[in-house]
């Protein structure tokens, strides 16, 4: 707390100077520069004009997600005009440029693009687009939106509220607010102060981000009484780095039905392809593209009209309590037999958890004319889980089927991301030399403070998996209660291990197949998936008794070399492998999770 009033302290010292050298030390080249823009004894209306401002400060060819925005500031907002300002000279590149500017409303405006402010060079294009858009409102007043802003829904109620001051802006995060995106009237009393500051930020550049985010927040947080602001939910949520990777890619975790718009930050700059075509927005059930379908509804007049996310039961979040399981459990299946396109995984649950393939798994027939889905290089899916599911208890079971490339290398097969940073990860290895099969079931938690990983290693002859064969693969654990782990390959008990209780809930976010990373990375997976099925409860109580007498020798198998027991001790576990027999001994596999023969 003390530290945080320090910082506070030193903050409001930097711009109490920083405002008195922008009032004191103002040239005739800046009061220029208002006069210019606006009269000042002109009155300021009483409502924010619904005009939108775009600004492109460099031409260069764009892509969906520009459309987008200028799309959804013409349906959802209604604007009455929408300003793109472009350079003087702008020759416009790509035939995205033709789309957008044929949208209703769009008004081409050619202006001079700020290279220099106050006699300062602007070298970067974000600081120059920070100067023009606040030309811009100062000069005519409206809504600014970055062009990988997306309005939501209309803006209405905070434009015409009582209680809304002359400039709106929004929080990024607890101490910087973000001028992605900015309402206010003309010749706004905030906007001017804020002007002013640029001529001293402009000779310390480095200081330019403090300028843009944390100089209003501070002015604010002092009690400006020109300037409201609302929380990061209107349209900064979620935020840059997980948000920019996971907002489109399922139904469970990112909450977006406050929000008024949603900033997609620098997602186009990661290895994740641009994901905001036509197709995919209208076949992929995720909040993100359910909220936005209606900006492609009859597009180019194909006469699509898409069905409101309110009365769209595959756009709804999907809670534990509401799933319409069986008494097995079952959350989500995938048979493939429904599906009818490459990037879309159907689940015949019931349970609308539909999932896809943002880099393709392509739909064929094996040589018995079943559907399966073939995975080649770079090819994965990321399929949702119920929103409160707790991945402490689970049963994973798929039919695979490698070819040899990826049964040498170690497949990342399957990775459950949990909050907080956490992963269940399920990873295969197998050498067909010796005819041994190595299954690495993985908890992983990597942070900035506390790097932490747990992890069993199996290595079994009794049921290998060869290369060019179907198997089925079911990994099912309880860390809730038993703390056990059981690895099943082709029907048939592989290991059971313990591992430890875990106290506190383990939330799931989503489920990755052949990735590793929140990203488009190749992990080696080559060949065929014919089902997979997740469960929230682990197998029954009389499975877990039947497999009692290999949990001694699989205790002394993964731990007594670390020296967790006495020699006496495991002396006796040694004993029980010689009584018992290998840890591999077998017993079927109950019949609800067992898959038909290819």
């Amino acid at each position: 707390m003390w530290q945080r009033l320090q910082w506070l302290r030193i903050h409001v010292l930097l711009l109490s100077l920083l405002m008195i050298r922008a009032v004191f030390g103002v040239d005739a080249d800046f009061e220029s520069l208002i006069s210019r823009m606006a009269l000042d004894d002109s009155p300021i209306p009483d409502h924010i004009p619904n005009v939108v401002h775009f600004v492109f400060v460099t031409i260069t060819p764009i892509g969906w997600s520009e459309y987008v925005a200028v799309r959804s500031a013409a349906v959802n907002l209604k604007a009455e005009i929408i300003n793109i300002w472009v350079p003087m000279e702008a020759d416009f590149i790509g035939n995205m440029w033709g789309r957008v500017l044929e949208i209703p409303g769009v008004v081409l405006r050619r202006t001079e693009m700020p290279d220099s402010v106050y006699g300062h060079k602007a070298v970067a294009l974000a600081h120059r687009s920070d100067f023009a858009r606040l030309k811009a409102l100062y000069s005519e007043g409206g809504i600014y939106m970055d062009t990988n802003l997306i309005a939501l829904r209309s803006w209405d109620p905070i434009i015409f509220n009582a209680s809304t001051r002359n400039t709106v802006l929004g929080y990024e995060h607890g101490t910087a607010l973000c001028n992605a995106m900015i309402m206010s009237k003309p010749r706004a009393p905030f906007l001017r102060r804020w002007l002013r500051t640029y001529r001293i930020f402009l000779e310390w550049p480095k200081l330019w981000n403090f300028q843009s985010g944390t100089l209003p927040w501070l002015m604010h947080v002092l009690g400006d009484r020109d300037l409201t602001v609302l929380d990061n939910h209107a349209w900064f949520y979620p935020l840059y780095g997980e948000g920019m990777n996971t907002l489109w890619l399922g139904k469970s975790w990112w909450d977006i039905g406050r929000n008024y718009g949603v900033h997609l930050w620098h997602w186009k700059n990661v290895s994740i392809p641009d994901l905001l075509s036509k197709d995919v927005v209208r076949e992929i059930d995720t909040p993100f593209f359910c909220a936005i379908r209606n900006l492609f509804d009859d597009f180019d007049g194909d006469g699509y009209i898409s069905t409101p996310m309110a009365e769209n039961a595959n756009c709804s979040t999907v809670w534990m309590g509401g799933v319409a399981t069986n008494s097995q459990g079952l959350f989500a299946s995938y048979d493939f037999s429904t599906d009818t396109t490459n990037t879309k995984w159907v689940d015949s649950s019931g349970n609308h958890l539909h999932g896809w393939a943002p880099n393709g798994t392509v739909i064929t027939h094996h040589s018995n004319k079943s559907t399966v889905r073939y995975f080649s290089a770079g090819s994965y899916a990321v399929l949702p889980v119920p929103a409160d599911y707790d991945a402490r208890v689970g049963t994973i079971s798929m039919r695979i089927n490698f070819d040899g490339y990826g049964l040498l290398s170690e497949l990342q097969l399957f990775k459950l991301r949990i909050a907080n940073q956490r992963e269940l990860l399920i990873s295969l290895l197998s050498d067909p030399s010796d005819q041994s099969t190595r299954i690495r079931f993985q908890w992983t938690e990597e942070s900035w403070f506390s790097p932490w990983k747990e992890a069993i290693d199996w290595s079994s002859r009794k049921a290998p998996i060869v290369a060019g064969q179907f198997h089925n693969l079911t990994v099912s654990f309880d860390r809730q209660l038993r703390g056990v782990v059981l690895v099943f390959v082709d029907d048939t008990l592989v290991s059971k291990t313990l591992m430890s209780v875990l106290s506190t809930p383990r939330i799931a976010l989503d489920t990755w197949i052949n990735a590793r990373h929140a990203e488009n990375l190749d992990t080696g997976f080559r060949g065929y998936f014919s089902h997979l099925k997740m469960y929230s409860r682990a197998l029954p109580e009389d499975e877990w008794a039947n497999a009692q007498l290999m949990e001694k020798v699989s205790i002394f198998i993964l731990c007594c070399g670390v020296g967790n027991f006495t020699p006496k001790q495991a002396k006796g576990f040694q004993r029980a492998r010689r009584i018992h027999g290998p840890y591999t001994d077998t017993f079927e596999l109950e019949p609800w999770l067992r898959f038909k023969a290819e």
